[in-house]
C-alpha cells in the first residue's frame, strides 16, 4: 500500500521513495529504510496512553525487523549509496552501525515498556 507520504508498506518493511543518490538510480525506485523501522514516537505514545493500536504497530515493527535480520543478528542495508561507494567502495549489504545501534535501543526500550513490572 502506498501512503500519502510516498512510503510503500508491505510485510517486510516500510519502503520510501529513494533519492537519486542510491543505486540503481530510477525515477520509480523505493528503498527500505532501517530508520523507518524503529519507531520511538509510537513507543512513546503507547507508554503514555496504553493504546492497543500503538501496541499493534510496535509489534508489527518488531516482526518486520526480525524478518530482515541476518544470521549474526544484525540488520544490513539493502541499497548502495553512491557517495559511500565512491568514497569507500562499500556497496549494499553492509552493516550501518548507526542504524543497528538505533534499532537495538528501540528493541530494548520496547522490552522495558512491555515487560516493566507493575507495582
Amino acid at each position: 500500500m502506498l501512503n500519502r507520504y510516498g512510503r510503500w508498506l508491505n510485510p517486510t518493511g516500510t519502503y520510501h521513495k529513494a533519492p537519486w543518490s542510491l543505486e540503481p538510480p530510477t525515477r520509480k525506485g523505493y528503498a527500505r529504510s532501517l530508520l523507518l523501522l524503529k519507531s520511538e514516537d509510537i513507543l512513546s505514545l503507547y507508554y503514555k496512553t496504553g493504546s492497543t493500536l500503538m501496541k499493534d504497530f510496535i509489534i508489527n515493527k518488531i516482526y518486520m525487523l526480525m524478518l530482515i535480520r541476518n544470521r549474526q543478528g544484525l540488520w544490513p542495508t539493502n541499497y548502495t549509496s553512491t557517495r559511500v561507494k565512491k568514497n569507500t567502495g562499500i556497496v549494499s549489504g553492509f552493516i550501518d552501525t548507526r542504524h543497528n545501534d538505533g534499532i537495538s535501543l528501540f528493541m530494548l526500550d520496547t522490552y522495558k515498556v512491555f515487560y516493566k513490572k507493575k507495582t
